[in-house]
């Protein structure tokens, strides 16, 4: 057993009385189980680290490559010209660039172990759950599968995410060439500007045949957000933001308990979307003090004793989803049609934090990220020494600040983001289209991208 999965086992495994031949009856049968749940585990709370990730989707990443070769050498070109029709010409001509400056392989690579990593990874740290979560959304009225193999369509609604993409991709950048020790990583601060640039940019959305459940819970939060602004006298002028904020913690907290089950607590919520009030507040304050007092009076208001109010506590969420639970829903004079897409935009999202699941815009979001700052550093990294690839691949150094020193220092030119986001969206549609004879490349995952949610932007 240990020679298979490694030496996984705490002290407290009974080894004692191991025989050299077992079947799956057998006590070194549980060992192996026992140890396969661990290993899962430890998958699971290390799938930040973008090294570790592509390590673990190498093979996989691999087999989506080889399928991809062939057709990227003969149809994207034309492809490219289908996507581009009238609009995007500017995207197409960098994306002309970018190729005759890469290989093939250099960005099929990439791109393949990216998509196996997003879509494979769990991205809850302190949860593994086995629940269905694409068959819960379809439960849940969020998820509609595709009832015909509409390539045409498809590519549609992957050309209609691409100018989001591309601008959500700038945006996370700005920040992160400030803060290189979180670069590609989701954070409370890129949080809350993604879902403030998401309402900025947008101002009209289709929401028709929203499920019951989804409206009420706007109409209720807008009520509690009147009763609280009423209330707390510091967010009595409050951005909208800081209250959006909140309602998509609490989207994630019920949609993770109407999916794994009343077990599920706040820990089990990714920590970007814990704080990302706190960042909202202090981009509305610019005052640590009243930040501090802003977040104490609202766990006090939810019923929460705290001593220390710096951060919001793990089940503010979920008092906040208890008082909404007990609450009459009223009429609210206030549009709801704001939240029911912010809601939606985070369901997609919780999609994306489970195992075996992911929402369309996120993957691509996080697809584009990663082969972008892959592509940067690749031309690096062909400009340097032997000795200091070697120093660089065996030293643990945080690369995002070398590459910037390494772009300084070389002058080169930036690698168009709309380029990559072109490019990320076509590879897409070449791995989930239907061809005219054979099966998608990646026909695992055509039912776990969830292109037909009826979110505006994240379908």
């Amino acid at each position: 057993t240990r020679k298979i999965v490694g030496d996984v086992f705490t002290n407290d495994v009974r080894t004692s009385g191991s025989r050299k031949k077992w079947t799956d009856n057998s006590l070194e049968a549980s060992f192996i189980e026992a140890a396969a749940a661990k290993h899962l585990k430890y998958q699971a709370m290390s799938y930040r680290s973008s090294a570790v990730m592509a390590r673990q989707s190498a093979k996989k990443g691999e087999k989506i490559m080889k399928k991809l070769l062939r057709p990227f050498q003969d149809e994207f070109a034309s492809l490219c010209d289908k996507a581009v029709g009238g609009l995007h010409r500017t995207y197409r001509s960098e994306v002309d660039d970018l190729l005759r400056a890469h290989t093939p392989i250099n960005i099929l690579s990439p791109f393949a172990t990216y998509l196996i990593g997003a879509v494979s990874a769990a991205t809850s740290e302190t949860f593994v759950g086995q629940t269905d979560m694409a068959k819960k959304l379809v439960e849940l009225g969020v998820h509609r599968p595709a009832s015909d193999d509409d390539d045409e369509q498809l590519l549609q609604t992957l050309m209609g995410l691409l100018d989001s993409v591309s601008d959500d991709v700038e945006l996370c950048l700005r920040y992160w060439e400030e803060k290189t020790n979180t670069y590609c990583k989701p954070t409370p601060e890129t949080t809350s500007m993604l879902t403030s640039q998401f309402l900025s940019s947008n101002r009209y959305w289709e929401l028709d045949d929203v499920p019951e459940w989804i409206t009420d819970l706007a109409i209720k939060f807008g009520n509690w957000e009147a009763v609280v602004r009423n209330d707390i006298k510091l967010l009595e002028n409050a951005p909208p933001l800081v209250f959006h904020c909140i309602l998509q913690g609490v989207t994630t907290f019920r949609m993770n308990k109407m999916v794994y089950g009343d077990e599920v607590k706040g820990t089990e919520m990714p920590m970007m979307y814990k704080n990302a009030v706190k960042a909202a507040l202090t981009m509305h304050f610019q005052d640590e003090d009243k930040v501090n007092e802003a977040l104490h009076q609202l766990q006090t208001f939810s019923g929460i004793k705290v001593r220390d109010a710096r951060h919001l506590v793990a089940d503010f969420y979920g008092a906040v989803d208890a008082q909404l639970q007990s609450s009459l829903r009223q009429s609210s004079t206030v549009d709801k049609t704001e939240r029911i897409a912010i809601v939606l935009r985070q369901v997609a999202q919780c999609a994306s934090n489970a195992e075996r699941c992911s929402g369309l815009y996120p993957t691509l979001l996080h697809i584009t990220n990663e082969l972008h700052f892959h592509l940067r550093f690749s031309r690096v990294f062909s400009k340097l020494s032997t000795k200091e690839k070697k120093y660089i691949r065996n030293k643990p150094r945080a690369l995002a600040p070398m590459l910037l020193y390494f772009e300084k220092d070389m002058n080169l030119p930036p690698i168009s983001v709309k380029s990559v986001s072109f490019l990320s969206v076509v590879l897409m549609f070449m791995c989930l289209r239907l061809p005219p004879t054979g099966k998608p490349v990646c026909e695992r995952f055509t039912s776990c991208l969830l292109y037909t949610s009826p979110s505006p932007r994240d379908s």
